[in-house]
């Protein structure tokens, strides 16, 4: 079982140049070390939905964009994605911060946020655009991930480009993402015995399917990455299990959080992934690890693959950081206890 930090870049600095950073860039053109450039196509609409997320609850949101010239400078380039958590506690939300790239002797850098004596959290995450994400005629691009609602009370997303030469467009307006104050119906968490939480993502065909439409059945919801050597040895195993279970009301939800190459998971990746294993059923795009975060219990890691169980009336009952076959026996027993309940 392999420890990944997340999937996508980032730029992690010091706490004081980090914040330092962040104020400069709301005049939005004087960003330390960026020069906009107006042949790089620019940002005409930028916006996020539903705007008032329910609490203690994984939330399907919506980031939408429009830009100019249809992007058609911008093959090979990148989308900024800047998410301010802002917080009294100071805590992450989604994305957990790993330790430094340059001290794990990483080329590259990854995922990362410093937390700024205000409470507020910047954190800066690199998108790689390609022509099969967004729509050169209209220059329309959309993007779907899972957010849990808990530790801050509000979210301020913008956006900037960075073409392949690394010249950048103007960053977009902020848009303010807010935490209700109620929880809406049971409490939900992510320990064994609680009412696991409820989870919208696209499939391979662009279709949304949610965990509560399966109520009713014993689900076990599988967290890979297509990079992963473990995941993929368990792969052909999940679809004989459910193959051999899915008559007494058994289904496995794969939700994959990154591609081969560790970019963000894709609906198209998903459906490689399931042709690759000739998986029959879902799998999933945990587009910036969302819902992945939403069921981890370990801080600052995203240990893969893992396993959870949730029985019929939506409890988990069971999870396993760890892969088929080597936990087979243990999870076919629990499978077979919780469909004889």
């Amino acid at each position: 079982m392999r420890t990944r930090a997340v999937f996508v870049s980032f730029i992690l600095i010091s706490a004081g140049a980090a914040v330092a950073g962040w104020t400069a860039s709301r005049a939005g053109t004087d960003r330390p070390g960026i020069v906009p450039d107006t042949d790089t196509p620019q940002i005409l609409a930028f916006d996020v939905t539903p705007k008032n997320l329910k609490n203690n609850r994984v939330n399907f949101i919506q980031l939408y964009f429009k830009f100019s010239d249809g992007m058609a400078n911008l093959k090979g380039g990148v989308l900024n994605i800047n998410f301010v958590y802002k917080s009294a506690a100071g805590e992450s939300l989604f994305i957990m911060p790993p330790a430094s790239s340059a001290a794990q002797g990483e080329s590259e850098p990854r995922l990362g946020a410093v937390v700024a004596p205000d409470g507020h959290r910047p954190t800066f995450i690199t998108y790689p655009l390609t022509e099969s994400v967004f729509n050169k005629k209209t220059g329309e691009f959309r993007l779907w991930f899972g957010l849990l609602a808990e530790n801050f009370s509000s979210i301020k997303i913008f956006i900037w480009l960075k073409d392949g030469d690394g010249t950048t467009g103007l960053e977009s307006p902020e848009a303010t993402l807010v935490r209700s104050r109620a929880s809406s119906g049971p409490k939900q968490g992510r320990q064994v015995g609680q009412l696991g939480y409820d989870f919208t993502l696209l499939d391979k065909a662009n279709n949304r399917k949610k965990l509560s439409a399966h109520r009713g059945k014993v689900v076990l919801v599988n967290f890979s990455a297509m990079w992963c050597k473990y995941c993929k040895a368990e792969a052909a195993e999940l679809q004989a299990l459910y193959l051999r279970y899915r008559g007494r009301g058994f289904m496995i939800l794969n939700v994959l959080n990154e591609n081969y190459e560790n970019d963000p998971i894709r609906p198209s990746d998903c459906k490689t992934w399931a042709e690759a294993y000739g998986m029959t059923f879902p799998v999933l795009a945990d587009l910036f690890l969302g819902v992945y975060d939403s069921y981890n219990a370990f801080p600052n890691k995203h240990p893969i693959p893992s396993n959870v169980l949730i029985d019929r009336t939506g409890k988990i009952r069971w999870k396993k950081l760890s892969y088929l076959p080597a936990i087979k026996a243990e999870m076919e027993a629990k499978i077979q206890q919780l469909l004889a309940e």
